[in-house]
């Protein structure tokens, strides 16, 4: 039934897209972010796939148990348990690109002691129905808005839990305007994660998120101590790598195309 949702959902929301245009500026976006010639069709490709994403999100409380089985026993998860063994908490790194949410979902159904880092916006009632959804399927929520994050992580950290954290959010907030070598382009980049990494030296793990024949897939990066890293531009440097080569194998996955404003100010100059 949640399946046949999505896909009359899907179809709809694919009409609005189109006939009001909005298809051209998301083109635009994906040739600035990507310097590369994207066609309608792959135009077209990449907005369905993302209106999926969202429409399993908004209905994961309706899909059954054996599909996040199936998330958690199709993926290997032998990096993350190498990391828990360390006994000092895990930064599970993601981006907003696959459908993350499923992953940390079908973690918080399996028993896996994690807690998603957020920065929601008060009183959004579609921001709030998204976390009662991920609290519903076991995950804790560190909103930095109403808690001090550094805090709750670092206590999560010693009950050896992990901690899911976006590296592709808060560049622009950031008070120390680090800029990194990211898709050829000069960028800001978050730091957040890498100023309480380098205090509290949790394992960090990045992983990406994406979808191929209608499977959800994950694929890890190697598995970074902290301990081993001077300062956070060195640690950011190697974190970061991995999510750009994995951006240039799959260019229609990462979420931040879709939002014009988000290409503005993650892109600054270069968004005309």
């Amino acid at each position: 039934m949640q399946a046949l949702f999505v896909k009359i959902a899907l179809f709809l929301l694919s009409g609005v897209v189109f006939a009001l245009g909005l298809h051209k500026e998301v083109q635009k976006n994906l040739s600035l972010v990507y310097s590369i010639n994207v066609t309608a069709k792959q135009t077209r490709q990449y907005i369905q796939k993302m209106l999926t994403y969202i429409l399993e999100t908004l209905t994961i409380k309706f899909m059954p148990p054996r599909l996040f089985a199936k998330i958690i026993s199709d993926q290997g998860l032998a990096p993350l348990h190498e990391a828990l063994s360390y006994g000092r908490g895990v930064i599970l790194l993601v981006m907003h690109a696959g459908n993350w949410e499923l992953f940390g979902c079908a973690l918080g159904r399996f028993g896996y002691r994690a807690a998603a880092v957020v920065n929601n916006p008060r009183h959004d009632k579609f921001i709030s129905y998204i976390d009662k959804n991920r609290v519903k399927c076991g995950l804790e929520i560190i909103d930095i808005n109403t808690q001090n994050m550094y805090r709750a992580c670092f206590k999560a950290f010693v009950q050896n839990k992990i901690v899911l954290i976006a590296a592709d959010t808060g560049a622009t907030d950031s008070d120390k305007n680090i800029t990194l070598r990211v898709l050829d382009k000069d960028l800001p980049v978050a730091t957040g994660w890498a100023t309480m990494a380098l205090r509290a030296r949790p394992l960090v793990l990045p992983v990406f998120n994406y979808s191929e024949k209608r499977r959800h897939e994950y694929i890890f990066g190697r598995l970074i101590d902290p301990a081993n890293y001077a300062d956070e531009k060195s640690l950011l440097t190697d974190a970061l790598a991995f999510y750009a080569e994995q951006l240039r194998a799959r260019p229609f996955e990462w979420f931040l195309p879709v939002s014009s404003s988000e290409v503005k100010k993650t892109f600054g100059q270069l968004h005309k």
